[in-house]
Formats: structure tokens, sequence, C-alpha cells
């Protein structure tokens, strides 16, 4: 027959053991929560915040190869003006169209973190973008999105990138944008395209992102 020490021994392994397996269940189940909370930047690298509005009518995909050619016609004359003063790329809407973004970051905006203006370097490049949008492209619209690096609190870096997004713009409007074509909006530091640990990063993470999407009035004029 066991001891009863052997027995008490047994017992408190086994206490131990259910103990440690609780808590080990406890802790799977809250990690999607910690993780979540302690979500760090760069977890969402790659990932991109909606562009263009739902269309109302389905377009006929010989139109959106048409469309497509077009695009990357002015994406590609557009690098050639810019002559390297801003990152031109083209990307798909939530349409599946292509679109055209210009990055201004760099010398396209002013160094210091918190400032929400904007420098010649912009004014500049802006003026070479609103020429390149008149004409049969003048019914596309611009998405102005501003962005900021991790530095300080969401919320305050919220409305800095808002205020980033309206500088730049008003400034499209002054330069003869229609204002009903332009939407600015600020998305904090959710969206990073660089490592915000080092210097160089948030550099790159400060910046305002111009999508030129095409709508249905758009579409209409270009396929003229």
């Amino acid at each position: 027959m066991q001891s009863l020490a052997g027995q008490l021994r047994r017992g408190s392994l086994f206490s131990y053991i259910h103990d440690m397996k609780l808590s080990l269940a406890i802790i799977l189940l809250a990690l999607p929560a910690m993780v979540s909370a302690q979500r760090t930047d760069w977890a969402t690298w790659g990932e991109l915040p909606p562009v263009g509005e739902r269309m109302s009518r389905a377009i006929d995909i010989r139109d959106v190869r048409r469309l497509d050619k077009i695009v990357r016609a002015k994406a590609d004359s557009l690098v050639r003006d810019l002559d390297g003063k801003a990152d031109v790329m083209t990307i798909r809407d939530v349409n599946g169209m292509l679109a055209i973004r210009v990055v201004l970051g760099g010398a396209g905006l002013p160094a210091e973190p918190n400032v929400t203006g904007y420098n010649a370097a912009t004014r500049e490049t802006l003026e070479i973008l609103t020429k390149s949008l008149k004409g049969r492209w003048a019914q596309a619209s611009i998405t102005v999105d501003g962005h900021t690096d991790n530095v300080g609190p969401y919320d305050e870096n919220m409305t800095v990138s808002f205020k980033r997004a309206m500088a730049v713009g008003g400034l499209l409007t002054r330069q003869g944008v229609d204002s009903t074509r332009i939407t600015p909006r600020g998305y904090s530091y959710d969206y990073p395209i660089a490592d915000n640990r080092l210097i160089e990063g948030r550099e790159k993470n400060r910046r305002v992102e111009l999508t030129v999407t095409l709508g249905d009035d758009a579409i209409d004029e270009l396929l003229r």
C-alpha cells in the first residue's frame, strides 16, 4: 500500500500539472486579444487603405483593358514630368480599376514630425500633377491620405495626419482642382511603409499619398 506521504506528493504533482494546463489554456484564449491590443506597426506592412468608391455599374472587361492602358500611360507621363520629385505607382481600387498613386515625402514635406503644411517642393510637385489632370482627366477623383510615424499618442497623430491631408488638398484647390473631386483622409500611423524603429523609417512614414481614381464620369470621358 502506498504511504500517505507518497499519496500527498502524487496529489500535489497532479494539482501542479492541472494548474499548469489551466494557466496555459487561459493564455491561449487571451492571446488574440493581447496581440490585437499590442499590435506592432510592422504587422500592417503591405496593407493599404481602401481606394476609390464603389461604382453602381459594371464595366466591360474590354473597357477595363482600354482604361488600364490609358492610366498606365498617364502614370508613365507623370514619372517623366516629376523627375524624381515624388514616387508614382499604379494600384487597384475597390472596383478593380487601375488608379495612380503619387507619394509625397522626404523633400516633398517639411522634415519636422508634427508640421502639417507643405514646402516649395510639394507646391511644385502638385502644380505638375494638377496640370496633367486637366482636359480628359478633369473628372477624375483625388483622395489625399495623410500618414505619420508612431511617435506620440495615436489620437494626436490622427489629427496631424488629417491636417497634413487637408493642407495638401487645400493647395490642390487653390491650383484649380474642383474641391468636390478631393477627399482628404487621415490615418495616423495605421499604414506604415517602413520600420518606425529606425529614424529613416519614421521619415518615410511621414507622408501624404494622393490617389487618382476613375468614377463613372471620368470613365465615360476617357473612353470617348
